[in-house]
């Protein structure tokens, strides 16, 4: 990838952050920067495989079908798994259901609980079985949000020496560094620990639309009483 390009990818950390972090000469930063930069970006690929999800701000619309077969929390919610966590919290979240099959108006689905940073929306039982839901959400960060977790932003940056040591040892057939980057993989894991989304009896959508990053117009629902 050119200079200009990798310039321009996605990111939450900049050049002038990694090389404060890593306390590197200021005066050869010019020189690596195309080596920065590419680092970085590997890191947020890296760090968004390991959230299982994507850190670019993005409109998502998930359908799911609750069967009612999945298993029910203590409180009597089933699990949505939304096909992207760390939702926003500037556009509001809307889930609505509809009546028969996919056909109608949705109805608004009330006593919803959400878990941004997971992606997890806890639905009633009681509506939601066996009927289909949607959900509409905005998820992710622009690079000039101010909101952005520490923690990412640190696993990232710790990241970018992982990607760096990775390139040299494949140039050099080195296994020097192997050490040092899986000890920079650990602490970036364990920064994250609040953010994983793990595995278990989630219930996954059937069907997601992604769009840019623009505020989402909830969808025309009815008031109906919860049952």
């Amino acid at each position: 990838m050119a200079t200009s390009d990798l310039a321009d990818a996605f990111t939450l950390v900049t050049v002038d952050e990694v090389v404060q972090e890593m306390a590197l000469n200021a005066e050869l930063t010019d020189a690596y920067t195309p080596v920065i930069l590419g680092a970085i970006r590997r890191a947020t690929i890296k760090v968004e495989g390991l959230l299982g999800t994507s850190l670019q701000p993005r409109s998502v619309v998930d359908t799911f079908f609750v069967s009612g077969a999945g298993p029910l929390s203590e409180d009597g919610h089933y699990k949505l798994r939304l096909s992207q966590s760390l939702v926003r919290d500037d556009v509001d979240l809307a889930c609505g259901f509809w009546d028969t099959g996919m056909k109608g108006q949705l109805r608004d689905l009330y006593d919803t609980i959400l878990d941004p940073s997971k992606g997890i929306l806890n639905v009633p039982a009681g509506v939601a079985r066996s009927r289909y839901l949607q959900v509409s959400y905005a998820a992710g960060y622009n690079t000039d949000d101010t909101n952005v977790p520490e923690e990412i932003k640190q696993a990232i940056m710790l990241y970018v020496p992982v990607m760096m040591l990775s390139e040299e040892s494949k140039e050099t057939e080195a296994t020097k560094g192997t050490s040092r980057a899986n000890d920079l993989a650990g602490l970036a894991l364990d920064m994250l620990a609040t953010y994983l989304r793990h595995a278990g009896p989630l219930i996954k959508p059937m069907s997601t639309k992604v769009a840019d990053y623009e505020p989402v117009t909830p969808p025309v629902v009815l008031d109906v009483p919860e049952t």
